[in-house]
């Protein structure tokens, strides 16, 4: 599936890094540290609230194309968008799915992400089957899920749920810059505890991924 002609550029104003939840609130250690591998002093954190597990893993996709990393086991969890400003614009950098209030102390990769339509999402195990039932239903009456799910989408808001008939809620952003291939990261604190997932779309000011310790960028 090629990108949608209609879906914007998702390059929005700095001015809206201002609006939704309070960006000066607390944010757990692992987005903190998101925040700080980058250098970048302007990223800014913003939660964009809970996100329920059924206890099947997790994976993490395209949501209009549902290529997906293999699963990964998680509790309860709340979602993240760590938002970025360049030449006057506003990016997501990162998005994550954070479990635990700890400092990441290590970490590993779980896949990689294709994008293919500037939207990246996480989502359940259980809900990726129920997704691929829903486009298959979508296929059969001609239908696509861009079209289906497009007022849900974060195209002016860089993250946001996205529910499906069913119930099923997906975790989903803009995905940086555009399309590419994007690795979903596990990460643990100092006692191996599972603290947070996330997808990197910018990596840090000097263009680096930023990798999950002891391969994180010094």
């Amino acid at each position: 599936m090629t990108r949608s002609a209609a879906l914007p550029a998702l390059l929005l104003t700095a001015c809206l890094l201002g609006t939704g939840p309070a960006a000066a609130d607390a944010l757990p250690g692992a987005v903190q540290w998101l925040i700080d591998r980058s250098g970048d002093p302007d990223r800014i954190g913003r939660d964009i609230g809970p996100y329920p597990l059924d206890g099947s893993g997790i994976v993490a996709l395209d949501p209009l194309t549902g290529f997906a990393t293999k699963p990964a086991p998680a509790p309860e969890a709340r979602f993240y968008a760590v938002l970025a400003r360049k030449d006057g614009y506003a990016y997501a950098a990162a998005d994550a799915l954070v479990t635990a209030d700890g400092m990441p102390a290590r970490g590993e990769s779980l896949g990689v992400v294709g994008v293919d339509t500037g939207l990246a999402a996480i989502v359940t195990r259980s809900g990726l089957e129920a997704m691929s039932l829903y486009y298959d239903s979508l296929q059969a009456q001609a239908s696509d899920p861009y079209t289906a799910l497009e007022p849900q989408l974060p195209l002016e808001t860089f993250a946001s749920f996205v529910t499906l008939p069913d119930g099923t809620r997906m975790a989903v952003s803009s995905s940086g810059y555009g399309d590419g291939g994007y690795q979903f990261f596990r990460l643990g604190d100092a006692q191996g505890q599972t603290v947070a997932f996330y997808l990197d779309f910018l990596g840090d000011r000097k263009g680096e991924w930023i990798d999950p310790p002891p391969c994180a960028n010094l």
